[in-house]
């Protein structure tokens, strides 16, 4: 069994985001050397669905993204319209950090999620995740339990400072109680996320699609030592197709009992799922 949790379904107005357009499809899957999934093309989450259960996946993990036109709304008519096979985090729009306060308020005590996903080298203009202005943020999900999913690679943002582990490293600090998910890893700051990760037991990392670019040997050497509870499998869909990059992780040199943490069982624990 495998949980991803580095999703994203073409549900309604999740599908608006632009990583959908085809021929962004098409250019994301050949930097993998792959094609696009025919779920993504026809953007039919009925589909994947069936895909997932062809790559022995049975829970997906999914965000919105405001910026991209996704409705918080459709991400919680998924999750009733698929029951128990999706967990949604809802992207927060940062534009205006008091809306922001309030969407994440809304979206944890009205509507029921248990986690807020937010960009903030995606913002216009763009801010590090330390900013002072997203720290009520952050001081709302520890008094509510709530997880924060952090998108940090080097691909979003003005420039790859704004993936720096460094930023999270602070945060994570600052707030112990709140278990952050970084998507992404800090791709291509490898090494310096596992020590960053080494130093804080509240974060957790998802390499998603980036296991398989230059330095992900740091990220499986460290689930073979420290980090065997703390390192997630994702695959970014739509960016790669579901099996072909669930055949590239099961192929990565983990020690007996590692994978098995990574593919599941950590997702579990932080999901409630059973174990």
């Amino acid at each position: 069994m495998i949980i991803d949790f580095s999703l994203r379904p073409p549900y309604k107005s999740l599908g608006n985001m632009t990583l959908f357009v085809p021929n962004t499809l098409v250019a994301m899957a050949a930097e993998m050397g792959m094609k696009p999934a025919d779920s993504a093309m026809q953007r039919s989450t009925d589909l994947l669905v069936k895909e997932m259960e062809e790559a022995g996946i049975v829970h997906g993990v999914c965000h919105g993204r405001s910026r991209d036109g996704s409705l918080t709304e459709d991400l919680l008519a998924l999750t009733k319209e698929y029951p128990g096979k999706f967990t949604g985090f809802p992207g927060i729009d940062l534009t205006d950090m008091d809306k922001a306060y309030e969407e994440t308020r809304v979206s944890l005590d009205e509507l029921g999620f248990t986690g807020v996903m937010l960009e903030p080298g995606m913002r216009v203009p763009a801010i590090y995740p330390d900013d002072a202005g997203l720290y009520p943020i952050y001081q709302l999900c520890s008094q509510r339990n709530a997880k924060v999913l952090l998108t940090l690679s080097g691909e979003t943002g003005p420039d790859i400072t704004y993936s720096s582990p460094i930023y999270a490293d602070r945060v994570a600090g600052d707030f112990p109680n709140v278990d952050f998910i970084i998507r992404h890893a800090c791709w291509p700051w490898t090494m310096e996320a596992c020590g960053m990760a080494k130093r804080r037991p509240n974060v957790y990392l998802c390499p998603g699609v980036y296991m398989g670019m230059p330095g992900y040997m740091n990220w499986v050497e460290a689930a073979n030592t420290y980090l065997a509870d703390r390192m997630l499998f994702g695959t970014a869909f739509p960016v790669v197709p579901l099996k072909p990059m669930v055949e590239i992780f099961q192929k990565l040199p983990f020690r007996d009992g590692v994978k098995e943490k990574v593919e599941y069982q950590n997702a579990a624990r932080l999901l409630n799922l059973p174990a």
